[in-house]
């Protein structure tokens, strides 16, 4: 990958669309599962998305913040990061997958 377009204070960091969504790709054809975290242009916050295998060039909606507050702010990632889950076994990525939904607080922005 080249160089983050951005480096949040988390440390954290977001990179070229297209790099990552041809990264994605190449992971979604092994039978990965993934998810596109960006950062919210109003709050700040890391946002992971609710809509597995997808990135929406049309932007995202940061429904609500970590801490339950109300965001609402559209943003269109300039860059952007993933998070993949990998399993050769349905079961264990179904595992997973619920683990993280649950942690990650997926559905709180798409």
């Amino acid at each position: 990958m080249s160089k983050p377009v951005r480096i949040n204070p988390d440390g954290s960091t977001d990179y070229p669309v297209d790099e990552v969504c041809a990264e994605m790709d190449r992971l979604i054809k092994q039978g990965c599962i993934v998810f596109v975290k960006y950062t919210c242009d109003k709050c700040g916050e890391r946002v992971t998305s609710n809509v597995p295998n997808s990135f929406a060039r049309e932007g995202y909606i940061h429904e609500e913040k970590g801490d339950g507050t109300p965001c609402g702010h559209l943003t269109v990632p300039i860059g952007i990061n993933q998070l993949t889950i990998s399993s050769t076994d349905p079961k264990k990525q179904q595992q997973l997958l619920e683990a993280i939904l649950g942690k990650q607080g997926l559905g709180k922005g798409n």
